[in-house]
């Protein structure tokens, strides 16, 4: 804009003294033509506008020569173009030599170079500004994400820690126990004295009664340890191609449902791995009242497809949870499984 509006300042003066008390319509024209080329070739930018309005006033000076007046608005734009160089433009002036003519053309190219020097510093300011807004931004995301997965590691070694807890005190106490309430029950059987054998039968449940809590107390933190985000989130780094999770679930489900989702989201990710020619691979965990929804798909290509033991146990997992999978090759390849909420640990715990 500040260009635009020294342009026209300079051609005011060059036309004030380009008419000198005479105005015909021949340079009322010219000066029109000339101005209006002037601003094409700064709306524009193109090297064929620039070089034709060079030529065409080279051209119109030698029938005119006091278009020589408008000199100095030519090396305003010359200087654009050339730089410096410009100044070897200055040899025109001497078809009519005058040397206000020539020092007021040197300063329009000292002018039109540092303008256009300083609208050069202001882009690459505003453009390093952009630069260190983004830098800034991503450096802010990727903080932001280091955050994430130091908080995922945490978790992670919470949870296997407790897992660890939990199997070595169902290993060591279960099987003690166990070894336990077996020789009650052989005593019980060698004793001869009533009391005794009652005695022994009382021991015996109460260790009976004791490995119970035990079983529960670790089925209760197994639960609470096994998160399945996370352990989603854990199987889909073995996953090169870009991936997404999208999880939707408001409550953790049943262990042993979790454990079965696990198992199936391990075989789509085996089958990705083996199989699939896609780049993009995700998985969807959503809930209904009464149903958990799984959706694993990709971007695969999908030709002639065979039904191995992988996806039959896909389906005997989603049968064995009073679910349903079904398989859907349109827009790449996806497993769509219905299971429903706790069956199966109800039906578990009817039959104990």
């Amino acid at each position: 804009m500040e260009l635009f509006i020294i342009r026209l300042f300079i051609y005011f003066i060059c036309t004030s003294f380009y008419f000198n008390k005479e105005i015909t319509l021949l340079r009322l024209s010219s000066v029109l033509i000339l101005l209006i080329l002037s601003l094409l070739k700064e709306y524009f930018c193109r090297k064929k506008i620039d070089y034709f309005y060079y030529f065409l006033y080279g051209l119109c000076l030698f029938p005119f020569p006091r278009l020589l007046f408008f000199f100095p608005a030519i090396s305003f734009d010359l200087a654009g173009n050339f730089r410096w160089k410009s100044c070897g433009f200055l040899i025109l002036i001497f078809i009519k030599p005058d040397l206000r003519l020539f020092l007021a053309s040197l300063f329009t190219i000292f002018l039109s170079i540092s303008l256009r020097d300083y609208e050069d510093r202001i882009q690459y300011h505003r453009l390093s500004k952009n630069r260190l807004k983004e830098d800034a931004l991503l450096l802010r995301k990727t903080h932001e994400q280091f955050l994430e997965e130091q908080v995922l590691k945490e978790e992670m070694i919470l949870f296997q820690e407790r897992e660890r807890i939990s199997r070595e005190l169902h290993d060591s106490i279960g099987h003690t126990i166990s070894s336990s309430i077996i020789q009650c029950k052989a005593l019980e059987m060698i004793a001869t004295n009533h009391r005794e054998k009652m005695m022994i039968c009382r021991l015996a449940k109460g260790l009976e009664s004791g490995m119970e809590d035990i079983r529960n107390t670790l089925h209760h933190m197994n639960q609470s340890a096994f998160d399945l985000q996370w352990k989603i989130n854990d199987l889909m780094k073995d996953i090169t191609a870009e991936k997404n999770l999208f999880y939707y679930l408001d409550d953790e489900p049943v262990y042993e449902l979790k454990k079965d989702i696990i198992l199936m989201v391990k075989e789509a990710i085996t089958n990705f791995n083996k199989h699939s020619n896609g780049n993009y691979f995700s998985i969807t965990v959503k809930e209904t009242k009464d149903y958990i929804i799984l959706l694993m798909k990709d971007n695969g290509i999908v030709g002639d497809m065979k039904q191995g033991l992988g996806l039959e146990n896909l389906e005997n997992i989603a049968i064995r949870n009073h679910g349903k999978c079904t398989i859907g090759t349109e827009n790449g390849f996806q497993i769509r499984v219905l299971l429903q909420k706790g069956k199966k640990d109800e039906d578990n715990h009817n039959r104990r």
